[in-house]
């Protein structure tokens, strides 16, 4: 009896052993948290291969989904691009015939943030005709020979040219091209009295007029007017033995939304863009010799008719500045209509 008993437990112990070897055995599974019918688990697979060499075997998924993220950022990127340009041309289509030397200056002007400039259209062609035509008929051959840069202003009240600059560049075989064109404020025309009771005039002179090359101011104040002048550009004219104080320059705070208007106190304003922008091209681009304007010894007044001065040869008498010559007329186009057709 024992004896069965011996064997009996042997029996037990290596049915115990059997198992315990069968479940080690068994490969061990990790429960899905799907659930029953759950797909298994994703494989991830590496790719390696050496630079230079073709792939074999190239994971298709990994180098299509690559191509598609590198398509969306060269669109996104595109997009950026298209509507920072899209704003650039914007923010400077009414201020600018054309603004590829716009970029040369990165000064600022800290009263841009006033109120905006007025809207300005493009001239019609045969606006730019009449305008180019009247400036050249205006001008002698000896002037128009001693500068490169011409600026055209109407100080007239009403018209279709009235309170505007157009700014030609002279090219090689003498035609006119059109720059930019501008609206501007001229003087008010009348006798005030300012900040101190002293009594001045607003008028701004016809005729033409050179840039004085040492007054050139990106900051500058009026010691009549106690008014800001960025970009300040002054008149080479002397009247009366004195040095004036007509200058081009930048409109700011309230006198931007009068561009177009007879506004100022005898000096030619004009947006603070376009102003930099002048400043900028006359003082890069157009430095050289240029034709001495007469004075009348008894007066002391300089001539804005055009007068040279002259040697005993008969030569043009010159002087270093800009070659740049502004001629301001009181002329609004009353017969423009009629003469584009």
């Amino acid at each position: 009896m024992s004896g069965l008993r011996v064997l009996g437990g042997i029996c037990f112990g290596a049915a115990g052993v059997l198992a315990v070897v069968a479940l080690i055995s068994q490969p061990s599974q990790k429960p899905s948290s799907s659930g029953p019918g759950a797909s298994p688990a994703p494989k991830i697979e590496f790719f390696w291969w050496v630079p230079g060499r073709s792939n074999p075997n190239p994971p298709s998924q990994v180098v299509n989904s690559g191509s598609e993220r590198q398509n969306e950022i060269a669109q996104a990127h595109h997009a950026r691009k298209h509507h920072a340009v899209a704003a650039e041309h914007h923010r400077t289509k009414h201020h600018h015939r054309r603004s590829e030397l716009a970029h040369i200056s990165t000064s600022t002007v800290s009263e841009a943030s006033s109120p905006a400039s007025p809207a300005q259209k493009a001239p019609a062609n045969n606006e730019i005709a009449v305008v180019e035509e009247r400036l050249r008929n205006s001008l002698s051959d000896e002037i128009f020979a001693g500068f490169e840069l011409f600026l055209y202003v109407s100080k007239a009240a009403s018209g279709p040219l009235a309170q505007q600059m157009y700014v030609f560049r002279k090219q090689r075989d003498g035609a006119l091209d059109l720059l930019y064109d501008w609206p501007v404020s001229t003087g008010r025309e009348r006798t005030e009295l300012n900040g101190e009771g002293l009594e001045l005039s607003s008028f701004t002179p016809p005729g033409y007029f050179k840039l004085d090359p040492q007054r050139f101011y990106r900051h500058h104040t009026s010691a009549e007017w106690s008014e800001p002048m960025p970009f300040a550009m002054f008149f080479d004219w002397v009247d009366r033995g004195t040095p004036t104080g007509l200058a081009i320059h930048a409109a700011t705070g309230k006198e931007i939304a009068a561009l177009g208007t007879r506004a100022s106190a005898g000096c030619i304003r004009l947006a603070p863009e376009a102003a930099e922008t002048l400043f900028t091209l006359i003082r890069t681009h157009y430095r050289g010799s240029t034709p001495r304007f007469a004075v009348d010894h008894q007066t002391g007044t300089m001539s804005n008719n055009g007068i040279i001065l002259h040697d005993a040869n008969g030569r043009a008498q010159l002087s270093e500045g800009y070659k740049v010559l502004v001629v301001v007329e009181n002329y609004g186009g009353a017969n423009l209509v009629a003469a584009m057709y």
